[in-house]
């Protein structure tokens, strides 16, 4: 153990005092080599201590924590700054896009200019169109031919023209529509008329288990219906739940409808997944007239008798 200066003179000073206390005076013979008395036996066998004064105890250290590993630290990448070029550069490229996209708006491509002409109805437009060489059955991104938009829309004059040009009359969308489908539901009589003259498929059912026969009946368009029915439409093609023509056009109330579809062949007894007949329909909308139509036609009478239910609004089923 090192001592520091001051514990080391404190020593020198005891040593001188222990010397004086053994000896009982100080010694000043100059002559060299001078010994000093023999200590006592008492204290030859107790010697005095080196340090008289020890130093107080250290107080004991806190206990160290574990040691933890260090988490590495990630280095920090940093932030560069986007030059100028690109930042032009993306400029550019955006009001690049913006003015393609509205010269296309002003300047189509000459397919979109005659489905636009088709949806509007605008036959010079869809004249110019195809003298810039557009394709007749040009389509829209859903498939809808141009000649099916004219159709939707009721446009006979630009219809016309597109099928004088040879345009596939029976062409489906994506919901499985053509154009008559299209022009039934929308109730245009005179444009379903112009394209069955054209063989268009009176019989084509559409995604929803639906024809153009079904959307005469189901809107009441006995003219409509007239016009199918004359190039051979089905009147018996079942509809939800078994549901038929018949059926709907009794709910409906429309006495003309069910003398026309009886008149084609339609099913007088045929039964829904319900059990429901054309005879009961009528029976329990309160309709004497058509029960009584149906009787005379050679429908059958169900075996229990129909009790008649308030009257309910027309539901489509299809």
């Amino acid at each position: 153990m090192q001592r520091t200066d001051f514990q080391r003179n404190d020593f020198q000073r005891n040593d001188f005092q222990r010397n004086d206390f053994v000896t009982g005076f100080r010694s000043n013979d100059p002559t060299p080599g001078a010994s000093l008395p023999p200590l006592p036996l008492a204290l030859r066998d107790n010697p005095l201590p080196d340090n008289p004064f020890p130093a107080a105890p250290k107080p004991p250290s806190p206990p160290q924590p574990p040691d933890t590993p260090e988490r590495p630290s990630t280095p920090r990448t940093p932030k560069k700054k986007a030059p100028w070029g690109q930042l032009l550069i993306s400029f550019l490229l955006i009001f690049g896009l913006i003015g393609y996209g509205v010269w296309q708006h002003y300047h189509p491509d000459p397919d979109t200019a005659l489905v636009r002409a088709a949806q509007d109805g605008d036959l010079a437009k869809a004249e110019g169109a195809m003298a810039r060489g557009a394709s007749v059955d040009a389509a829209c991104g859903c498939g809808r031919t141009s000649l099916s938009w004219a159709s939707t829309n009721g446009h006979v004059a630009v219809a016309s023209f597109l099928l004088s040009k040879g345009a596939a009359v029976n062409t489906a969308d994506g919901d499985g529509d053509t154009a008559l489908t299209m022009a039934a539901w929308e109730r245009h009589t005179d444009v379903v008329t112009l394209l069955v003259a054209h063989n268009a498929d009176v019989n084509h059912v559409n995604g929803k288990a639906g024809t153009a026969l079904w959307s005469a009946v189901q809107h009441e368009q006995p003219d409509m219906a007239r016009a199918l029915l004359s190039h051979q439409a089905n009147p018996n093609v079942p509809g939800k739940r078994g549901w038929t023509m018949l059926m709907d056009a009794t709910r409906g109330g429309s006495l003309p409808l069910v003398r026309m579809l009886a008149a084609h062949g339609a099913s007088l007894d045929a039964r829904s997944e319900d059990g429901e007949t054309a005879y009961g329909e009528a029976l329990h909308q309160h309709r004497e007239d058509i029960a009584a139509f149906l009787l005379r036609a050679g429908a059958q009478p169900p075996p229990v008798p129909v009790v008649p239910r308030p009257v309910a609004p027309s539901a489509s089923v299809v």
